[in-house]
């Protein structure tokens, strides 16, 4: 091959990749196009850029069914991954009398207050208070995005026959 042959197929091949047409010199005729095109068979082998052409396009979606789409997956996966704020507390709830009944109380607590979210302690203790006075001490769990501890607090208070007053011993985020 001399430098002349070598010259007019590089021009050529350039012509038909950059314009489409023969980049041959002017003087010279443009040898006949070869067929690029490999058979089927040939053309499965090699997938140099990774295109499937044999799989079914996928539908696609408007920009707000995207963003719909988006912002619900990213809210699924927030609260899969969120870990729920809790609060363990401890009551003081001190009877009116010496005569109240604190078992009975605490069972009477435990089944009329009870909002979804709140966790009752497995027991309570009595504490004395003075002149034969006991108060009673029960411990709860819940979770701070469903239940206010006021509003258990106040269920309690309104059991007035049987309760003067309730105090928050302690008040830990767990």
């Amino acid at each position: 091959m001399t430098y002349a042959m070598q010259y007019d197929e590089l021009s050529v091949a350039l012509g038909y990749a950059l314009f489409g047409t023969a980049g041959a010199p002017a003087g010279k005729a443009a040898p006949a196009a070869k067929s690029t095109k490999k058979p089927a068979a040939e053309d499965d082998d090699m997938d140099l850029f990774g295109d499937d052409e044999d799989e079914t396009p996928k539908a696609t979606m408007s920009r707000a069914e995207q963003v719909a789409a988006m912002k619900a997956e990213k809210e699924a996966k927030e609260k899969a991954n969120k870990k729920r704020d809790r609060s363990q507390i401890v009551l003081e709830v001190k009877p009116t009398d010496t005569d109240v009944d604190l078992d009975a109380l605490y069972k009477t607590i435990k089944k009329e207050v009870c909002p979804p979210g709140l966790t009752w302690g497995e027991g309570y203790n009595k504490a004395p208070v003075a002149f034969g006075i006991f108060k009673l001490i029960i411990s709860l769990v819940v979770f701070d995005d469903e239940v206010s501890i006021d509003d258990v607090v106040d269920k309690i208070e309104a059991m007035e026959d049987s309760v003067q007053s309730v105090d928050i011993n302690s008040f830990n985020k767990l």
